[in-house]
């Protein structure tokens, strides 16, 4: 457990090796913590994309580096949406967008330069 302390206020986190910062704002009451050791990308795929794809499968996902090129990492699905949903409007795939399509859930290791909220593509 991960412990701070400032003006008698005490964190407690159940992340593991986490740290806290000294200048926590005056007032402070809340802290939002993420375990970032491992990022989830939801990824989604067509009727046609899920015959290729299984449960515990590794998937490579690529994200920009920031110089214009791509940085690859290794995924594994852990998740498979067993139904379908429409397309949502955040999601632009290389090929005409499909009607309906399935929803991914892929861990993919951090070694500290992904974030949560950034974009990535994947190769099945």
């Amino acid at each position: 457990i991960c412990r701070g302390r400032r003006a008698g206020y005490h964190r407690h986190s159940p992340i593991q090796n986490c740290r806290y910062r000294n200048h926590i704002p005056e007032g402070l009451r809340d802290n939002k913590i993420a375990d970032i050791e491992t990022i989830f990308l939801r990824a989604y795929v067509t009727n046609d994309q899920l015959a290729q794809i299984k449960l515990n499968g590794e998937v490579t996902v690529r994200v920009d580096d920031g110089h214009g090129g791509m940085k690859s990492y290794k995924g594994r699905i852990n998740w498979i949406s067993d139904k379908s949903e429409f397309t949502p409007k955040t999601i632009q795939t290389k090929n005409e967008r499909a009607n309906l399509v399935y929803a991914l859930k892929i861990a993919v290791p951090n070694d500290g330069f992904l974030k949560i909220g950034m974009y990535g593509e994947v190769k099945l």
